[in-house]
């Protein structure tokens, strides 16, 4: 695997999904992990090997605030993004080389289209993990997020990560993704390509159980707040939406819970709004939560928040764009769907005061889950599909050696 950092700890998306990923697989298959990790990350990659896993790090491109605000700048007059640009390193071409050279890899996953502009050598079996569709989320945050600069930054963006991300689906020999849309995307784009869905899951046992963390009313929202979707999300509630909830229920509070709040959102915290930062773990928010709430109003791929959300038998409120992707999911049987803030608070609301509604909904959401989203069962078709590449791209070098006499 071929990955922008560790994922591990795995408390948001990407890094559960690779961490999840990395462990199944190296149950019966020698692994290794090429990614960015800095000297300080030494622990996270010991936990890692201990699974199995031959972990090579390189140091990361450096990077702080103002760096990444004159490479955002420059890159404007470039033709790659700025995303492609920002994880550029000749150390990881150089150790990617190395290792290429003193093992034989019958796959190599790569973790996002960000990450395909390195070579992986003559004889490789790539297959492009995509986390979502990265061009369509900067085009929605386009006409969402921030003021005129910055939609503008990421429409240019949007255009060029549109023109690598299908050039990598091209390159690879196939392709994950996180929904049946996406695949259809992907294949209109690519025809023929080998496409499968993998989306993100739970492990069940893990959020059984209730939770007394917090008090009653308790609205809670889960993700990595560094994410520039979970960070508008968290803004439009607590701007937008919890002053019309408060209006009838002046003790309902709000938790963000999760990784690397900027300091828009620590700006935020009050009485009734609470900015966790890094937790140990999430579950036992989702486990106390009257309800769950993801007012998410841009993104792409799937929320593995939602579906954990639902493990933990949790009443949920979604913009339609939250459970985007999950076609299984039905507003007004598994969720409420709510994409203003009228509505938003209304629908909040209604689950608070009506707990035979959320029990209600907080059980077939957790049915659905036990269904459709465990990690055992999802994985098998990562196995499935990761040898179907690979007897079909053998079979292609196959087809295409001269006859001999």
């Amino acid at each position: 695997m071929l990955a922008p950092s560790l994922p591990y700890p795995p408390h948001w998306a990407a890094g559960i999904r690779r961490y999840e990923f990395l462990r199944h697989l190296s149950a019966a298959h020698e692994v290794s992990l090429l990614t960015f990790a800095g000297a300080e990350e030494a622990q996270e990659v010991n936990a890692l090997a201990r699974l199995g896993i031959a972990v090579f790090t390189v140091p990361p491109p450096q990077s702080d605030t103002r760096a990444r605000r004159l490479a955002q700048l420059a890159s404007l007059w470039s033709t790659s993004s700025y995303a492609a640009r920002s994880l550029h390193s000749d150390e990881m071409q150089q150790a990617l080389d190395r290792l290429v050279e003193s093992h034989h890899f019958d796959a190599t996953i790569v973790e996002t289209c960000h990450m395909s502009g390195f070579y992986l050598g003559p004889r490789a079996v790539a297959i492009l993990d995509e986390h979502n569709i990265e061009s369509e989320l900067l085009f929605r945050g386009a006409l969402t997020e921030g003021g005129p600069a910055r939609r503008l930054l990421n429409l240019i963006e949007s255009v060029k990560v549109r023109r690598e991300e299908r050039s990598a689906w091209r390159r690879a020999a196939g392709c994950l993704v996180h929904s049946d849309r996406e695949r259809k995307i992907l294949q209109r784009a690519v025809p023929g390509k080998l496409a499968a869905v993998v989306t993100n899951g739970v492990h069940l046992d893990e959020f059984r159980g209730d939770g007394d963390l917090l008090g009653r009313n308790a609205i809670v929202f889960t993700g990595a707040m560094n994410y520039r979707p979970n960070t508008d999300a968290v803004k439009f509630f607590v701007r937008q939406v919890l002053p019309l909830i408060l209006h009838h229920k002046p003790d309902a509070k709000f938790y963000a819970v999760g990784v690397g709040p900027p300091p828009e959102l620590t700006r935020l915290a009050g009485p009734n709004v609470v900015i966790t930062g890094r937790v140990p773990d999430v579950k036992p928010y989702l486990r106390s939560a009257s309800v769950y709430v993801a007012p998410v109003r841009f993104g792409s791929g799937t929320r593995i928040k939602v579906v954990e959300a639902l493990a933990a038998g949790r009443p949920v409120v979604s913009t339609t764009l939250g459970c985007e992707g999950h076609d299984s999911m039905l507003p007004g049987v598994h969720f409420l769907a709510a994409d203003d803030a009228a509505t938003f608070s209304r629908e909040v609301l209604r689950v608070l005061d009506d707990a035979p509604l959320a029990s209600e909904l907080g059980q077939a959401g957790r049915e659905l889950v036990e269904r459709e989203y465990s990690w055992p069962a999802l994985l098998s078709r990562l196995d499935e599909f990761i040898a179907g590449v690979v007897v079909a791209t053998q079979g292609i070098e196959r087809a295409m050696e001269p006859a001999r006499a």
